[in-house]
């Protein structure tokens, strides 16, 4: 038996992902130093007015075009436009973590140091005007454009985030594609998912998620029904059309029930005139229905201008076979010794075998086009048989023909279609050429002698009466896409409620961008589009108002190995373009190389490409680019890279996460005030009313009308319930306990995204002290999980703190009345160790993260069951957090992704290490110096975020 060959060693990838050089970025804030932007208590500062896009006629009576019409806001109160930074959570580089876990040698532990440092220095890659490097680019937000670009991952609605892009960021006309795919105003279970391992949403409490925000996308119970609906779509669409440049485009998938209202009201905003397509897609047919199946979903596509609009054709793979059973007898056979036939009656019966031979089948086309020519292209063709061209309109030899016929011995004579002739020609000898005439009312595509070229290349074929050209199967460039998509694909492995298949949104981006483009996806989901844009090296902007659609997007997109398509910016790249360009022209030019290489894909990337076979190609060559055909979708790669993700950020509109109370410094300065005459209290309350969200008002009236219950039996009555113009103190009350005493009473109603922290109790409760409120109502959507200690604490001091939980409902407008009473708990603090390893490593593990009901005021034992994902950052600086190691937990859904992952760095991360980022405690890492800290993230399975910072990483406690 033989030896079996010894495997050969394979060749560790190099780790490189994309960078776009060419585009620039604004600074924008921290979550960890948004305190440092404005003045505690105050809304953040709304950078310009709105510019209300015109939709409509100046005149609504004028009728010239139809409209669509429905109960506008007047009757639908819309939310206040407002609008503020985009917070940035975290940085997160994939390629800087991967390298950072390859197999080192013995110094491994200083190449992973210089790698983070190096990944740091590229987010803050800010410069001031006169080029020197920005140094407080963190607290000083929006002063510098410069920067390197980053793709961002934003938790806002699609309206709050597009604002802040256009005012904050500046991307007015700067985003070639914006994709959406918003509720299709059908059923609200079918549109979220309430956690990242419950898909199963209810109509109930149950399917309330976490995230209350996120209710206002997905819950379609709107008081007004499809007109709020359309109402706010109209909103999202006027703003997307001042993202768009000029050669913009923006999709939107819809399904059936509601395409006719989405359409025309798209047709308003963007101008009928720029509708570009209504594509259809088959997903399943829905066979339980008692009429006519569905086909599918549909994607209304507009463009901003469509004259300027961006456009790439794509190819379907042709199906030979298919098109022979269709057209056979269009089709002729070539032998290798240039014999031609017709396919036989079994080869049309059965043309899988014949098929496969696409290089010797052939079709033809007409050598002729409309209209006559006075200038000599409709006069006759005269074709020699061995090939030679005859130009004279009689049956002799002219002098200057050239051929066999001619006599050796004389002069040579040029002919005029660049033929030479080898002797004197004899003017009687007969001419053996046919006689083509041009059809009447006709001209030939191309010159006589051009048709001539054609035919000495042998591509020339003669049906009936009439010359032709032949075009072999191989040179034909597919199937072009229409605009009926029957073959989109499924959804494998679903990772969200609802998920497009990846086929629809790779034609999506790849017929409306080039690489190096921005394109803003509206509804992440899953994060299906942002893969995409990863995929095929496009900018990208993803915006949800889930915490569990970012939660799961962040794990997939970071999960990715991707193509390395060839640049043309490279030396690699540059190359076979060259070489590419030669062949086609046939050219010999000296290879010229590039100055310098940037390796931004917005040069483009080096793609597949073929002549366009036409009359004119054939006949004078042809023309890079008028006569080449590039593939957008096919690509030269080069296989010895593995790019992961570029670097991106996940964004909040809000700066609120849930922190440990530890980590909040208390307040140095004690508020005092008085409310000691009618005077000041009318003044305070004037000052509050400005001060108020829409939340925090409905909240209030909520309380006047139903009060607060207790244990769902006691109940606390609220009387005369008054705005109040604190920081610490919003309101102020008669409340009236179970035994029907009353008390004076000072509220902090919380913000629609805020998180209550043990701090603010204690700045709430030290100015309900001095002015001598004996109650303190605390009211939230969500509590730090320390809250119920420090109202304890509270009621040593003889003040008692009621920490009262909002029903979410109360976040959102338009809702109907549901009438129900909505307690919830809320997650707190994760609780971490550290372990020590030789050589000074050690490794971070979370033990689990502390529930705290606020209604029984019982905080649970930690658990590890909601964990998602574990992010930490190794060095972090108080100002921003960069991810130094994460940790995916394993589940079913990134099961596929990880294996994909792990295969691509061919062993080159061991398969511990693979195994160890599964779980709850991080591969080790270098200890910091001193005064350096350890900040944890904690995702759990709603989405939400965790942090603990570890001041203090060598201190025995955290051991």
């Amino acid at each position: 038996m033989p030896r079996r060959k010894p495997a050969a060693a394979q060749e560790s990838p190099e780790v490189e992902s994309y960078e776009y050089g060419s585009a620039t970025r604004r600074n924008a804030p921290t979550a960890d130093n948004a305190a440092m932007l404005h003045t505690p208590g105050q809304p953040p500062p709304a950078a310009l007015a709105e510019k209300a896009a015109p939709y409509l006629a100046a005149n609504p009576a004028d009728y010239s075009r139809p409209f669509l019409q429905w109960q506008q806001p007047a009757a639908t109160p819309r939310e206040p436009r407002t609008y503020g930074p985009l917070y940035v959570h975290e940085k997160i580089s994939p390629a800087t973590l991967f390298q950072g876990l390859m197999r080192q040698a013995e110094n491994g532990k200083i190449r992973q140091i210089g790698l983070f440092a190096a990944a740091r220095e590229a987010f803050n890659g800010f410069k001031t005007p006169s080029g020197e490097k920005a140094v407080n680019a963190a607290n000083e937000p929006y002063q510098y454009a410069n920067g390197h670009w980053t793709n961002r991952l934003i938790r806002a609605t699609a309206q709050r985030a597009m604002r802040s892009l256009l005012h904050y960021d500046g991307l007015a006309g700067q985003v070639n594609l914006i994709y959406m795919d918003p509720p299709y105003n059908k059923k609200f279970s079918s549109n979220f998912a309430p956690a990242a391992n419950q898909f199963d949403a209810k109509e109930n409490v149950d399917g309330i998620p976490n995230d209350p925000i996120a209710i206002q996308a997905f819950r379609d119970t709107y008081e007004h029904g499809i007109h709020s609906y359309l109402d706010g779509l109209q909103e999202q669409l006027e703003l997307a059309r001042e993202l768009l440049t000029d050669d913009g485009s923006i999709i939107l998938q819809i399904g059936p029930d509601n395409l006719h209202y989405v359409a025309v009201l798209m047709g308003q905003v963007f101008g009928h005139d720029n509708h570009v397509a209504t594509i259809p897609y088959v997903t399943r047919f829905n066979i339980s229905t008692a009429m006519l199946p569905e086909v599918g979903n549909w994607l209304v596509w507009f463009a901003k201008s469509k004259p300027q609009a961006k456009y790439r054709q794509l190819y379907e793979p042709r199906d030979t076979s298919a098109v022979i059973r269709e057209r056979g007898g269009r089709f002729r056979y070539e032998s290798p010794d240039g014999v031609t036939r017709l396919l036989t009656e079994q080869e049309l019966l059965d043309p899988r075998e014949i098929a496969k031979q696409r290089e010797h089948l052939f079709t033809t086309r007409g050598v002729h086009s409309a209209h006559h020519s006075t200038s000599g292209r409709s006069d006759t063709f005269y074709l020699h048989p061995n090939g030679e061209l005859c130009h004279e309109h009689s049956d002799k030899w002219s002098n200057h023909t050239c051929g066999p016929q001619c006599h050796e011995g004389e002069t040579q004579r040029e002919c005029p279609y660049g033929r030479a002739c080898d002797g004197k020609t004899d003017n009687t000898t007969e001419c053996h050429s046919s006689a083509y005439p041009c059809p009447t009312g006709k001209q030939w595509s191309v010159s006589l002698s051009g048709l001539h070229s054609i035919a000495q290349q042998g591509r020339m074929v003669v049906l009936e009466t009439t010359p032709a050209f032949k075009v072999y199967e191989n040179e034909q460039s597919g199937s072009p896409i229409t605009g009926v998509w029957e073959h989109a694909g499924s959804v494998r492995e679903k990772q969200y409620p609802v998920e497009t298949p990846a086929k629809v949104l790779e034609r999506c981006l790849l017929m409306t961008t080039d690489p190096g483009d921005l394109v803003l996806d509206l509804t992440c989901g899953s994060g299906a589009m942002p893969v995409q844009c990863e995929t095929w090296g496009r900018r990208w902007l993803a915006v949800d108002v889930s915490a569990v659609s970012i939660a799961i997007a962040r794990d997939r997109i970071l999960t990715g190995a991707y193509p390395y398509h060839l640049l043309q910016d490279s030396p690699e790249g540059h190359a076979v373009e060259h070489r590419l360009n030669q062949e086609i022209v046939k050219s010999d030019e000296p290879f010229t190389p590039q100055a310098a290489y940037q390796r931004d894909p917005a040069a483009g990337f080096v793609l597949e490409r073929q002549i366009r076979v036409s009359a004119a190609t054939l006949a004078y060559g042809a023309k890079i680019p008028a006569d080449v055909l590039y593939h957008p979708d096919r690509t030269f790669k080069d296989d010895r890279k593995l790019r992961p993700a570029s670097n991106f950020e996940v964004c909040s509109d809000s700066p609120y996460r849930a922190v440990s109370p530890e980590q909040v410094l208390a307040p140095e300065t004690e508020y005092v005030f008085t409310l000691d005459s009618p005077e000041a209290l009318a003044a305070a309350l004037t000052r509050q009313e400005l001060l108020l969200e829409p939340a925090q008002i409905r909240m209030a009236d909520n309380l006047a009308t139903s009060g607060i219950s207790q244990n769902g039996k006691a109940r606390y009555a609220v009387k005369n319930l008054q705005p109040l113009a604190h920081p610490d103190l919003t309101h102020t009350a008669i409340i009236a306990d179970p035994e029907g005493q009353e008390h004076k009473a000072g509220f902090y109603l919380g913000k629609a995204d805020e998180i209550i922290s043990s701090t603010k109790i204690a700045n709430a409760a030290r100015v309900a002290k001095i002015n001598g409120f004996p109650y303190l109502g605390i009211v939230g959507f969500s509590h730090d999980g320390d809250v119920h200690r420090t109202a304890q604490d509270m009621q040593i001091e003889k003040l008692t703190v009621l920490n009262i939980s909002a029903n979410r409902d109360l976040q959102l407008s338009n809702l109907k009345d549901q009438k129900r009473d909505n307690g919830f708990v809320i997650i707190s603090e994760p609780e971490v160790q550290l372990r020590r390893h030789p050589e000074g490593m050690i490794s971070l593990q979370v033990l689990g993260i502390n529930a705290f009901d606020p209604q029984k005021g019982i905080v649970d034992a930690p658990s590890a069951n909601q964990i998602k994902a574990i992010i930490v950052d190794s060095a972090y600086d108080g100002q921003r957090f960069i991810a130094s190691h994460y940790n995916i937990l394993k589940t079913d859904q990134n099961a596929r992704a990880y294996r994909n992952l792990q295969a691509a760095f061919k062993g080159d991360i061991a398969a511990e290490t693979w195994q160890q980022m599964q779980t709850t405690e991080t591969v080790p890492f270098p200890l910091p110096e001193k005064d350096a800290k350890i900040a944890v993230k904690v995702i759990d399975q709603t989405g939400a975020e965790h942090t603990k910072i570890l001041h203090d990483p060598w201190d025995d406690k955290w051991y």
